[in-house]
């Protein structure tokens, strides 16, 4: 279950990166759901839990049978 910090900061990052390119896709394809100023809010929190998401699939202990 738990990790070391390159888990976590391969995560923190992941986060980042998925909350801008979802806010970059927001802005590109006109998602105008819940934002806050110019800030894609549904966009961005998509993108990043997808990314998440993806680096915990990526990074998980796989048992083999």
């Amino acid at each position: 279950m738990g990790g070391d910090t390159r888990r976590l900061a391969l995560f923190l990052l992941s986060g980042w990166v998925g909350f801008s390119l979802g806010h970059i896709l927001g802005v590109a394809f006109e998602i105008n759901v819940f934002a806050i100023g110019t800030l894609r809010t549904a966009s961005a929190t998509l993108g990043a839990f997808i990314a998440l998401f993806a680096a915990h699939i990526l990074t998980a202990n796989r048992k083999h049978r």
